[in-house]
């Protein structure tokens, strides 16, 4: 009788434990932003910011080089009876096919918000310097 209730006890502790670790684990892994960030002569680079509200943890950063990258368009996406938008950056991939690198990934910003950066990334990195002399004059 007196094991029974050791092992009870003990399966009772492991559960909760690893009900504890689960939930702590959901809590620090939690997106807290993503971004990305432009750098003209070089690419761009995708972020994501995970921890707990008000502590980073863990940053994911996936760089896309200038030479690769094809061009940065904006999606839609169907789940079930909801559209979503994404923005995703087309590169060439190592076997010579494309490939799509998706931006805001976990957050899924509204469409106003992937406009205004579509617009900051041709504007500042793909669009050719000849075209913006003729836009300015």
């Amino acid at each position: 009788m007196l094991v029974w209730w050791k092992v009870r006890d003990f399966c009772m502790l492991t559960g909760i434990a690893m009900l504890s670790f689960a939930y702590l684990w959901s809590r620090c892994n939690q997106v807290l932003h993503e971004s990305v960030i432009i750098f003209p002569p070089h690419g761009i680079q995708l972020e994501t910011h995970r921890g707990f509200p008000g502590l980073c943890l863990s940053i994911t950063r996936r760089f896309i080089r200038l030479k690769v990258l094809q061009d940065v368009v904006i999606h839609e996406g169907l789940k079930g009876w909801d559209v979503r938008y994404y923005l995703a950056a087309i590169k060439h991939a190592e076997s010579g096919t494309f490939a799509l690198e998706i931006a805001y990934q976990n957050l899924l910003p509204q469409l106003a918000v992937l406009q205004h950066v579509y617009r900051g990334i041709h504007d500042r990195l793909l669009r050719p310097p000849s075209c913006l002399a003729n836009v300015a004059t």
